[in-house]
């Protein structure tokens, strides 16, 4: 586990299966290596983008020590596999997820509160699952499935005064809201990687660490590009 996670793109990364509908491993490592190739910063594996609410519990845990075995050490790799319901069920998954040596442990923020319950739930529910999940850095993940459960700038604030978190993949879309959350957690250590490609340069500018979103699977090179040139 890094102390922080380095700056710039990180594929939401898809999982490839064979025709008999399992994950076919051979396709996985070339990809992991196409990620290399196309020199990423990151890889955000165990995602939406990877099929997590189709996948098992143990074939999330296969695929990822699958991935940290094949990824270059170079390469920072944040995951999630976060889609159980109840409370101690995200806690005994997130203890196996994080035993891989992952650099973050990704929330996924909808997985902490119902729809029509506001956010002092969310934060009562996430509190006790970081207390008991131990010693690793956090990121949360605005998945859109099966609700989008939006961060506001507040209870980002609240995460972010933990210390313990690192990483938001944010899917607002918002430019202006995305400049909230940047004030909001400024100087806390929680970086912002927006997943939309077409306001990516405005939200670098801004002060975003990076790109998280499922374009970088097509054409990550450019956003890579796009991170280390954007102040020129």
């Amino acid at each position: 586990m890094k102390n922080t996670i380095p700056n710039g793109v990180y594929p939401t990364m898809i999982t490839p299966f064979t025709k008999d509908n399992k994950i076919d491993y051979a396709a996985v490592e070339a990809l992991i290596n196409w990620y290399a190739e196309k020199k990423v910063d990151g890889i955000f594996a165990i995602c939406q983008s990877s099929e997590i609410f189709f996948l098992s519990f143990e074939e999330r845990l296969e695929l990822l020590h699958f991935v940290m075995r094949h990824t270059p050490k170079n390469i920072s790799v944040v995951a999630s596999g976060h889609v159980a319901d109840d409370l101690d069920t995200q806690i005994e998954q997130a203890k196996a997820f994080i035993q891989e040596g992952i650099d973050a442990y990704v929330f996924i923020s909808n997985r902490f509160a119902a729809e029509d319950e506001d956010d002092s739930v969310f934060l009562k529910n996430i509190d006790r699952v970081v207390k008991a999940v131990g010693d690793i850095n956090f990121g949360i993940y605005e998945c859109p499935y099966p609700y989008k459960r939006v961060m506001t700038p507040a209870v980002l604030k609240k995460l972010a005064e933990s210390g313990r978190f690192t990483f938001l993949k944010d899917t607002c879309c918002d430019p202006g809201m995305i400049n909230e959350k940047l004030r909001a957690v400024d100087g806390m250590g929680l970086k912002i990687f927006n997943a939309n490609s077409a306001s990516l340069l405005e939200t670098l500018k801004m002060g975003c660490a990076g790109f998280s979103g499922v374009m970088a699977n097509f054409h990550p090179e450019i956003y890579s590009w796009l991170c280390k040139n954007f102040e020129k």
